[in-house]
């Protein structure tokens, strides 16, 4: 794929095949959406099912191996209070290993992604019915290269 120069690049909805994020789960004492592998031990080991189309779309946030198991918050933008997190999970594709927090279903708009220190390192646009990719920023608040692809 082309980066568009700002990090953000579109992908077909089987872009992860290999990877696996499960439905929300809301429990008493943690009462805001979950996809981590605390939830669900199989996570990262299976396909990913993404629920895009009309107005939802998804997010792939590449990272680097460095973040495996950190918790990557991200909300709409103008609206940081309501934040969402995802586990940052290895991902194996036929012929690699790759970090990545998959964010399955996204109202489209625009997202801020959050650093574990209240930062935001990252704006991504979601587009109803596509998946997005974008890739942590080596260096949070500097523009992100656009994501690899096969």
């Amino acid at each position: 794929m082309a980066g568009t120069g700002n990090g953000q690049d579109h992908a077909p909805a089987d872009v992860l095949l290999d990877g696996h994020a499960h439905a929300d789960e809301v429990d008493r004492a943690h009462p805001h959406p979950h996809h981590v592998s605390a939830h669900n031990p199989h996570a990262g080991q299976g396909p990913v099912v993404l629920d895009i189309g009309g107005d939802v779309g998804a997010l792939v946030l590449h990272t680097p191996g460095s973040l495996v198991g950190t918790e990557v918050e991200i909300s709409p933008a103008g609206r940081d209070q309501e934040r969402r997190h995802v586990e940052v999970l290895p991902r194996r594709l036929s012929h690699r290993t790759v970090f990545a927090a998959v964010y399955p279903d996204l109202a489209a708009g625009t997202w801020t992604v959050w650093a574990g220190d209240g930062a935001a390192v990252l704006s991504v646009e979601v587009q109803g019915g596509q998946v997005q990719e974008c890739r942590w920023p080596e260096r949070p608040g500097a523009p992100a290269p656009a994501a690899e692809t096969d």
